[in-house]
Parts: C-alpha cells; structure tokens; sequence
C-alpha cells in the first residue's frame, strides 16, 4: 500500500511544498523560502516549521490555516518520517496547540499516541484525524481531559502482517518481581534502602554507596551501575539545598563505575535476562555480593578522603570515573581545610561550566568557605546528605 506523501502547506498566502528528505532537510527548506537562515548541526524536529510571524502550520492536511490556541492537531510529518524508517509500526502524536507563557506564538502540549502498522499507515491517519475532530468538537483542553480519554491508541493489525513471535525469555516486569525478591534478602539486611525504580543506597558515616541495575532500553539485559560519595561533598545539581538520602541517584555521586569493570572480564558487562527463573535469581546473587564487596572495599580504602583526592587529581585509577571533577576536588579541599586550593579550584568551576553550574550551589560553598575561613564557633563542613532515619533513631 502507498505511504501517504508529504503535505502542502500554506503561510502568508503562499504555497509551501515540502519536499522529501530528512526532517532537518524540510525544516532547513521551509526557512530558508521564509527569509530564515537554517540553524546547522542541530537535528530540527518535524514540529518546527516556523515561519515568519513565528506560528507554526497545522499538520492536517485537510486544514490548510494557521492553528489556533487549544485547537487539537496531529503529527503527520513526524510520523511519515517513522513510516519511512524501515519499521514494523509507527505512532502519532495528537497534541493541542497551547500560548506560550511569553504570549508569543503557541506550543504543543502532551502528546496522545495513536499507534499503526506501516503496512495500512492511513488506518492511524484516520484515527489520528478522528480523534482530532472529536476534541475539537467537544472543545477539550488539555489540562483537563475527559474520562472517555486515552494516553493511547491503536489500530487493529492487518491481515497480511504477522503476529509477533513471543521472545524466549522472561519479560521486564518478571526481572523486576524476582530483582526485589532478591535485593531483600541480599541488600537490605546490609544497610541499604530502595530508591527509585532498581537503585539502592545506603549511608556509612561521611561515605554514600549506591548500587543501581540499569535495564537495557532495548529489553533482554541489565548492567549495574556503582557510585561512591562523600556527604560533606554536594551534589552538582542541588541548588544549594541538600539531598535526601532517599532522593540521591547515581548521577550525584561524585565517583562511578559499573560492576563489570570489577570483573574479570574488566569491560562493560550486561547480564542477560534468559529465560531460567533461577539462573537469573543467581545472577543477581552474584551482582549484589560482587557490588557490596567492592564499595565495602574501596570504601575502608578512601576512609582518608586525602586518597581520593590524590587519585581524582593523578588519574590514578581507570575504574573509577568524576563527572564533575573541578567542583569535586574543591569539596575535598575544603574537608581537609586546604581553604586556598578550595577557593581557586572552586572558582575554576563556576567559570569553566559556562553558565551551567548553579549560581546558588557557588555562592553557599563560597560563604561555608569564608566561615571556615574565619573560623567561627559555629563553622563546619555542611552535610549535603540526609538520612531521616538517623534523625528519627536519635529522638
């Protein structure tokens, strides 16, 4: 069946054909016929044809206008491009077109999918235009959706494209029942708490393990993430306030790893799924104990933060990795009351990062600097790092 092709569109009284080509070529093209010089090395999303008054086109191809605020429209350019990708199904967007707050030009809201089988694609055009007409209709907004409402849709398979062969081995949510079962009996009883989705961590004095196991976004496999933190080290991205233990993620650490760089193997491991309840049960076993055993390790090594300071500063290991390197040593100078190394390092970071370090994280670290400076009574190494639970056993 013939894929629907690409779409007419109209602004300022002018007929604007899109061509085929890539999304970025399109958008390139209608800019430059609109006086705009395309915007280089940057991928250009199919939903940003902007023209010269800066409201972009409906993608009905049946209305041939200029949207207007709390109309409901679909992404047809976006999906021709999934269409012409080669794959088995594709989807829709379905959004409203909604004012931007600076009341200049509108932007989409949340997307509803409608989902289709590139064999029969003008079934889901359908239902996408469908949908469309009926919101409009019965004048929806998008902060406020009906019952009768979906987050998704999808059409019904054609008779001339197969089902889909089940896979031969255990589903996401089978790993993730048999991961809990395991991280109860394994992690649990040693300290740690369950974070969000498969992270745990626990706290040990000044020091922050964290064991994370990461599903692979293509399904079929994991591999576990290690970090390692101080308390009295912020995180890059706290604004200045600290952090609940409970809400602490791996990208706040201040070292990591993976635990197959530990192994024997020493690369980057993803431990299959399978399709064995108990070899995966044992797999996950081995995780756990190998994890603990090298945040147990590493941390009765760094108990002097001298160690890890020395080590961030020399590269002297390659297991180990500092994502913010700067903003790290400048913490661990200050612990260890080197107060001129931790001013130059940690004006060094404010600006090296070019505007992306948070303006209040720099100026709270600047003043704890001048009060250990100063050397107030009060005057210490603040803890980034909260456990209620500590708070709680102590009253």
């Amino acid at each position: 069946m013939k894929v629907p092709g690409p779409v007419d569109r109209v602004a300022e009284g002018a007929a604007h054909e899109v061509s085929g080509g890539s999304a970025l070529q399109r958008n390139g093209s209608a800019q430059r016929r609109a006086g705009t010089p395309a915007k280089r090395g940057c991928q250009a999303s199919p939903a940003n044809y902007i023209f010269p008054t800066g409201t972009p086109l409906l993608y009905n191809p049946d209305k041939m206008q200029r949207p207007k605020p709390y109309q409901w429209d679909y992404d047809r350019a976006g999906a021709e491009v999934m269409i012409s990708s080669g794959f088995r199904t594709f989807s829709i967007g379905v959004f409203q077109w909604l004012p931007k707050a600076s009341g200049k030009g509108l932007k989409r809201s949340t997307t509803i999918r409608v989902n289709g089988y590139v064999a029969d694609p003008q079934r889901a055009f359908d239902r996408a235009d469908e949908l469309c007409r009926q919101l409009n209709a019965e004048n929806v907004r998008s902060d406020n959706p009906p019952a009768w409402l979906q987050k998704q849709y999808s059409v019904p398979r054609p008779a001339d494209v197969p089902a889909k062969r089940p896979l031969n081995r255990l589903s996401g949510s089978q790993v993730r029942t048999i991961r809990d079962q395991v991280m109860r009996e394994e992690l649990l009883p040693l300290g740690f708490i369950k974070v969000k989705g498969g992270t745990y961590v626990r706290r040990r004095s000044d020091q922050i393990h964290l064991i994370d196991f990461q599903a692979n976004k293509y399904g079929g496999s994991f591999t576990v993430n290690l970090a390692f933190h101080y308390a009295f080290v912020p995180p890059p991205y706290c604004y200045g306030i600290p952090r609940e233990l409970t809400a602490i993620r791996q990208t706040d650490c201040m070292l990591r790893s993976r635990l197959g760089h530990f192994l024997p193997e020493k690369c980057d491991t993803w431990f299959e799924y399978g399709a064995d309840r108990a070899a995966l049960r044992q797999c996950l076993i081995r995780c756990a104990s190998e994890s603990v055993i090298i945040l147990d390790t590493h941390g009765s090594q760094w108990s002097d933060p001298q160690r890890v300071l020395a080590m961030i500063q020399h590269k002297l290991t390659e297991s180990w990795h500092c994502d913010h390197k700067a903003l790290t040593i400048a913490a661990l100078e200050m612990g260890l009351g080197r107060f001129e190394a931790a001013l130059t390092k940690l004006d060094r970071w404010f600006i090296d990062s070019k505007g992306f370090a948070e303006p209040k994280l720099y100026e709270k670290l600047k003043a704890m600097l001048a009060a250990l400076q100063a050397g107030g009574a009060g005057a210490r190494m603040m803890d980034w790092i909260i456990d209620r639970r500590d708070r709680e056993r102590s009253r």
